[in-house]
């Protein structure tokens, strides 16, 4: 059984790393993972926003998402790489992360690092009101 420690736990990671930021936008281009769900709920606690994509999407329809959502960073697995480069070009994105390892992005490991256990203390956790923040976006198109 693999482990992946607490959201709460890899939060600091992304935080720290200077990557990701409060209200910034993250997208989720992969199939449902282990990992997925990590980073979703670890983006959240930072009080970042979520974009889901259906790794079905073509690179032109996550290309439009992205745009739409204004996603600065993007999550995806390697087999999805190619078409997430060339949505990321076409929509601002500025860097893809990958579940494990792929030419032309930056395994999320790097990102999200690894915890051997999550936080003792409550106190030291971020609050989260619901009534301020948004964890998640729905798929929104502006199309005419």
């Amino acid at each position: 059984m693999r482990s992946f420690g607490s959201p709460c736990a890899w939060s600091p990671r992304v935080s720290t790393s200077g990557v990701f930021g409060r209200g910034e936008v993250f997208a989720h281009y992969a199939p449902n993972l282990p990992e997925y769900a990590v980073a979703f709920h670890a983006v959240a606690t930072l009080g970042g926003i979520n974009t889901t994509a259906n790794p079905l999407l073509t690179s032109e329809e996550l290309a439009r998402q992205l745009s739409d959502c204004e996603a600065r960073l993007l999550v995806t697995v390697p087999e999805r790489v190619a078409a997430a480069k060339v949505a990321a070009d076409a929509s601002g994105v500025e860097e893809i992360f990958v579940y494990g390892e792929a030419a032309g992005a930056t395994p999320s490991r790097r990102c999200f690092g690894r915890v051997a256990s999550p936080p003792r203390s409550r106190s030291n956790r971020p609050r989260i009101s619901s009534r301020c923040r948004i964890p998640a976006t729905p798929r929104v198109s502006q199309r005419a």
